[in-house]
């Protein structure tokens, strides 16, 4: 039995999403199919292979990832590749330029647009059941060449005192995701105390979980599954408190902490 992740640009609630569903439960009602990702932000595809790549990270190896994209791009090509033993198959759009930082070496197969129906997801459910089969669709090419997008870490600057990270996600309850990971954040610090300025407020010190805070307001960082670190409010929702989202107030600061008064509070890499 393999678990299929749906993500698509079909937005939630509606009867697009519920037919495209139902189609694929029948089709393949012996395997366990999870809802990942339906925003309705079609073109926020950085959001999508955010999402796409926390799943790659959690899900069991021999998982499928299908991304489904209607609305944004018509008669895209359909590409796949393997990553951490996971199959992806996703429109030609930059999403899977994000993720294949994973395995450069992994191969990319395009399924050419144009020989795809128009207006209709039948060549997306044909390659899945291909894929669950351990099968390459019979029309995939492999392929070097597919849309490409600014990495995640875009417009990170690593500075002499500081870094300046941006807004790559925020979620659903108002947890805010920057664009540092956990080995480049670790990497700059190089054992150097640290604190992330946050409006009024500072952080000195990573959390542990999402229950544990060691600031007054009760903000929070931790490195989350994806790797990226995410800032998290305690009983709160700190995006929606502080209007920040992807495209405004969206810069925060990390500054190398010089107080030798206050004992490093740099934690070992985990």
């Amino acid at each position: 039995m393999s678990i299929i992740s749906l993500s698509s640009d079909l937005g939630t609630n509606n009867f697009a999403l519920a037919e495209f569903k139902a189609t694929i439960a029948h089709r393949f009602s012996q395997h366990q199919v999870i809802d990942l990702f339906h925003n309705q932000e079609v073109y926020d595809i950085e959001s999508i292979a955010y999402q796409l790549l926390g799943a790659l990270n959690t899900f069991p190896e021999g998982s499928i990832h299908l991304v489904y994209n209607k609305y944004a791009v018509q008669n895209s090509d359909i590409l796949i590749t393997k990553l951490k033993n996971q199959f992806i198959i996703a429109p030609n759009n930059g999403i899977l330029s994000l993720i294949h930082f994973l395995d450069f070496q992994s191969k990319v197969y395009r399924i050419d647009g144009q020989q795809l129906e128009k207006e209709s997801y039948q060549s997306w459910i044909d390659a899945l059941g291909s894929l669950i089969d351990d099968k390459l669709p019979p029309m995939a090419m492999e392929t070097n060449s597919f849309i490409q997008t600014k990495p995640f870490h875009s417009d990170l600057f690593l500075m002499d005192t500081k870094m300046i990270t941006r807004v790559l996600h925020t979620d659903s309850i108002g947890n805010i995701v920057l664009n540092i990971q956990k080995e480049e954040f670790y990497d700059y610090l190089a054992d150097r105390a640290f604190f992330i300025s946050f409006v009024s407020s500072k952080i000195f010190q990573l959390s542990p979980n999402y229950a544990t805070t060691y600031n007054p307001n009760h903000i929070g960082a931790i490195f989350n599954a994806t790797g990226f670190l995410e800032l998290f409010m305690i009983g709160g929702n700190l995006a929606e408190l502080f209007n920040v989202n992807k495209w405004k107030n969206n810069k925060f600061e990390i500054f190398i902490d010089h107080d030798t008064n206050r004992e490093i509070n740099f934690q070992p890499r985990a």
